[in-house]
């Protein structure tokens, strides 16, 4: 058994792009290794932003032999009068690489028993290590010098090592060695690797931290020490930590500070700014609330000359933070309505015109949205006033710089203008929620009013305009406007209709953009299949279940979850009563599928078990129309007693035509009874 280490060397690749490459080249290369018959114990996958490192451990000396057995062609055609192999077993022995002593006959077919002895490990290596580089995907790929290599970035070196041996091979833009390449400035520009033992000692040596849960560890320690110190709470951040441990090969961190006068704009002012476009962390009080003068980084280098990395940091961030003031300060001389006027030059989409069209929509959708869910007229108005500002911090010069505050700085623009109270500058913030999936749903009635009709407007108005998600294709986002409002009316209880709410939207849109606002309408609704689909099986659902539950509608949210969860309670603590619904319709099913369209006509009836079925489906028909989901499940559980009689009693494919389809229709109409629970039939 040996280990084997691969490293692709090359330019720094962004951050984004290693976690997915590092998934993939793991599994690629389990997969490879157990195609190629070479046993090995485990497979690890590293990255720093220049190289992205393969180690394999207890890779077996030689592939397995491998045996098969190969079915051919039967006795009869295989061998002609006298015994001899005619064409056709020929032809066979050729296909599969075998002579006559490797063929045996049983159960009138002749099989070849085919054997092929192990390479060794160093000759599968070969082969497979290339592969392995070539075939990562990744979301862009570039082409350098005169190579016709696409790849993530420029590939400077490849080292290839099993134990202490090189494996050798060569791509268009390099051949494999032993040698690596230390830390950019701190480590040695290139040194020979002794064996896959010395691998991390000696890039360790070198300023290198091959392992990416290590830089993460030492970078989580180093902060944690750091805001100790600082007598605060670091603001955690996941993402960003994510980024900056795939941005550094030795990560030193710092602990710098800003003047605190920074401190009286808003703190998402000053957040920003850091994160975004410095990748620094806040640093919060040690309540945890209010923003200390402080922040940390991570250096990708030592200790050595900090005072000087830091007040270079410090220096970055006070220009950042001194143009964040001046916007902010610049923005408030002007009341947010204002800037209406600036909207109509700002386009929206070229055939649903600018943004202020738009909002000149959503001042109507809102009110008619809050008066379609029953809200009272104070909330009302203030959905409505604050679909008037809410657009109006996308002409200021705060989003200009940072466009991640929109709605954000909305709404401290419109709680500081004095015009409007705090229901109406929170909705403007509120009604861009849940701005990615897991975030936070608008709190206030005036916020969840107005982020359903920004929504609805969306998403109607670019399938009007003829713009669907294809594929990965979705740049109005329309996917995740749409999950968002299924989350709000689940989350809110609120039991709306969307049918009724796209229609409102699709009456807001301009009327030569409509052509047929009942098939736009079925367009749009359609469209949330998808979103349902994916929240019921978030609650363990399985697919077959919520498919069929799905048949029977989705039009509004809320009741369909309720429906699901009665329905799979009942299925799990009544799988008698359940199963027996399951199989009474799929008999009736199987027959009803051969009706028309005739009615029921109980004159034809020459059985009492006829009447006695007519009589309990219009039973159901008259109890159940607005009964619950339970009773309506136990109803058709009942209803199976006098289907089980009429099926014992008669014949139902009788010869005389008018009875035969009677009774057709009597099947047809009991199958029509749970429809607006399931389909049942999808559950069989």
């Amino acid at each position: 058994m040996s280990d084997v280490i691969l490293e692709i060397g090359m330019e720094e690749v962004p951050a984004r792009f290693l976690p997915a490459a590092l998934k993939e080249l793991k599994a690629s290369a389990e997969t490879a290794l157990e195609e190629a018959r070479l046993p090995f114990s485990e497979v690890k996958t590293f990255a720093t932003p220049r190289r992205l490192v393969l180690y394999m451990r207890g890779v077996a000396d030689r592939q397995e032999d491998l045996h098969e057995e190969v079915r051919g062609p039967s006795e009869k055609v295989a061998y002609d009068s006298e015994g001899n192999p005619n064409k056709a077993l020929k032809g066979f022995m050729a296909s599969q690489g075998v002579v006559p002593g490797d063929i045996t006959i049983r159960d009138g077919y002749v099989f070849a028993t085919k054997t092929a002895t192990g390479e060794s490990r160093m000759t599968v290596l070969k082969e497979m290590l290339p592969k392995l580089i070539l075939n990562l995907h990744f979301p862009k790929t570039m082409r350098w010098g005169s190579h016709q290599l696409r790849y993530v970035r420029p590939i400077h070196w490849i080292l290839a090592l099993c134990d202490d041996q090189v494996i050798p091979f060569s791509i268009e833009v390099a051949e494999s060695d032993r040698l690596s390449r230390g830390h950019r400035h701190l480590g040695e520009s290139e040194f020979a690797v002794a064996s896959v033992d010395t691998y991390f000692t000696q890039l360790a040596e070198n300023y290198v931290i091959v392992g990416q849960e290590k830089r993460r560890a030492m970078i989580q320690d180093q902060l944690q020490k750091l805001v100790d110190e600082a007598g605060g709470q670091l603001e955690e951040d996941p993402d960003l930590l994510e980024e900056i441990v795939y941005l550094v090969e030795y990560p030193t961190a710092l602990l710098g500070r800003f003047d605190d006068a920074f401190l009286e704009i808003p703190p998402e002012l000053v957040i920003t700014p850091m994160k975004e476009h410095q990748r620094y962390f806040p640093v919060r009080d040690a309540a945890g609330k209010g923003l200390l003068n402080a922040f940390l980084t991570v250096r990708n280098g030592t200790d050595d000359y900090l005072d000087v990395v830091r007040a270079g940091n410090e220096r970055v961030l006070l220009a950042r933070l001194s143009d964040a003031r001046f916007f902010f300060e610049e923005d408030l001389k002007v009341l947010p309505e204002s800037r209406l006027e600036k909207l109509k030059s700002v386009v929206f989409q070229e055939k649903l015109g600018t943004v202020y069209e738009k909002v000149d929509r959503l001042q109507g959708l809102a009110g008619q949205i809050g008066q379609d869910l029953g809200y009272d007229e104070k909330t009302i108005a203030d959905a409505v006033r604050a679909a008037r500002l809410a657009k109006t911090d996308l002409v200021s010069n705060v989003v200009g710089e940072f466009p991640e505050l929109q709605g954000i700085i909305g709404e401290v623009y419109v709680g500081r203008s004095g015009q409007d109270n705090q229901a109406v500058a929170q909705a403007v913030r509120e009604h861009y929620m849940p701005r990615f999936y897991g975030d936070d749903l608008p709190a206030t009635e005036a916020g969840t009013i107005l982020a359903l009709a920004d929504k609805f407007d969306t998403i109607v108005g670019c399938f009007a305009a003829g713009i669907e998600p294809t594929g990965s294709q979705d740049p109005y986002g329309l996917r995740r406007q749409a999950s968002g409002i299924v989350a709000i009316l689940i989350s809110n209880q609120i039991p709306a209709s969307l049918a009724a709410l796209i229609d409102l939207a699709i009456q807001a849109l301009p009327s030569d953009l409509v052509d047929d606002p009942v098939a736009l309408g079925d367009q749009v609704l359609r469209f949330f299949d998808q979103r349902m689909r994916t929240v019921l099986k978030e609650k363990d659902y399985d697919t077959i279940f919520v498919d069929a539950l799905l048949a029977a509608g989705y039009d509004n949210p809320l009741a369909t979850m309720e429906r699901a969860k009665i329905m799979d309670q009942f299925r799990q603590t009544e799988k008698d009563a359940f199963e027996g619904i399951l199989q009474t319709y799929k008999r009736a099913n199987n027959l009803a599928r051969k009706s028309d369209d005739r009615a029921i006509n109980p004159d034809l009836f020459d059985d009492p078990t006829e009447g006695q079925l007519f009589t309990a489906i219009q039973d159901y028909k008259d109890k159940q129309k607005d009964a619950g989901v339970q009773d309506q499940l136990r109803a058709l559980t009942v209803l199976s007693q006098p289907l089980d009689a009429f099926f014992d009693a008669v014949m139902v494919m009788d010869e005389r035509e008018d009875v035969r389809m009677n009774r057709l229709a009597l099947l047809r109409d009991y199958t029509e009874l749970g429809k607006a629970l399931a389909d049942f039939d999808r559950l069989n």
